[in-house]
């Protein structure tokens, strides 16, 4: 079963003007037999590398073999900062494509099918042993992430007999974790007067909020300096964590990693109904990964699975 979950945006700085950048969603995930055995490490490799080349249906009833158009491609493993990675990449093979021809003779436009061997596809880097994955996340002739994982999923349904779930989303305890692990350079929040009582901490804005009559505030607060904002005791963010402990506000970050990458949390949204908004904080949220993609000294899988290991602890 591959359950996947935890997700967090990472933006890591380009490498210099017109640099190029992939940008990858990450997730945390279990892969389990029919036995209910969890398969790692060398064993969830071999189970990859059983189904590589094998092409599978994806989201079709009734399929025939004419819709065996994805697959598992040229999975490889190896070691980065110090992790056992299995690296491949997420393709659908096209079956053609529609291509319109202008006839200057005639002055008409004509449409005419063409079969092709065209793929769209997602890169894939699996942490063997951590059960972290990163599907790079795209358009056009790329996949997007969450198409691509889905696609990986039915593979894996279709040529074995393990299970899995997954979730791109991480929760609020990710966050507060990541506020305490991270270099804060941004924090955005929407938060509203306790009703009835107050509660520590919380209870200095509530406060402010209750004197100016406000019923709802919306604020976003960046760093002075190098250091990042304090998340300290009695601070802004400490009172807003507080409030969004009791669902009377929520919030979103930005920070930085010690490798140089940005993590980014975007804010759930506030509506004022207690129950909703307790379901809206409940939701996980998405994880992205921008990375250089151009640079000559370090691969992007290097530089996700660098991120990985820093932001998961890992």
């Amino acid at each position: 079963m591959l359950t996947i979950f935890n997700g967090f945006v990472i933006d890591l700085p380009s490498t210099g003007e017109g640099a190029l950048n992939a940008t990858y969603v990450m997730y945390r995930y279990e892969v389990r037999a029919s036995n209910g055995e969890a398969l790692v490490g060398k064993d969830l490799l071999e189970l990859i590398f059983s189904i590589a080349g094998d092409g599978a249906p994806y989201r079709v009833s009734d399929p025939t073999e004419a819709d065996y158009r994805n697959f598992v491609i040229d999975p490889d493993v190896i070691f980065i900062a110090q992790k056992l990675c299995a690296i491949m990449d997420i393709g659908y093979l096209l079956d053609g494509r529609l291509k319109t021809e202008y006839d200057r003779t005639n002055n008409k436009l004509s449409v005419k099918w063409e079969r092709s061997t065209d793929v769209r596809h997602s890169r894939a880097i699996f942490l063997l042993d951590d059960d972290i994955v990163a599907f790079r996340d795209g358009s056009g002739d790329r996949l997007t992430a969450d198409s691509a994982v889905a696609r990986f999923r039915a593979i894996l349904e279709f040529h074995t007999e393990c299970e899995f779930e997954y979730d791109r989303t991480a929760s609020s305890a990710d966050i507060k974790k990541a506020l305490n692990r991270l270099k804060v350079t941004e924090f955005s929040f929407d938060a509203r007067p306790f009703n009835p009582h107050p509660s520590k901490p919380g209870d200095i804005l509530d406060k402010l909020l209750q004197n100016a009559n406000v019923g709802k505030l919306r604020g976003v607060a960046k760093s002075a300096s190098d250091e990042g904002l304090s998340v300290s005791d009695d601070g802004l963010i400490d009172e807003v964590t507080g409030m969004a402990d009791k669902n009377y506000a929520n919030f979103g970050m930005k920070g930085e990693t010690k490798t140089g990458s940005t993590v980014s949390y975007k804010k759930q949204r506030l509506t004022g109904d207690k129950q909703k908004d307790r379901e809206h904080a409940e939701q996980a949220r998405n994880l992205r990964v921008s990375v250089p993609s151009d640079d000559e000294e370090t691969s992007e899988e290097e530089y996700v699975v660098m991120a990985i290991r820093e932001i998961f602890d890992v």
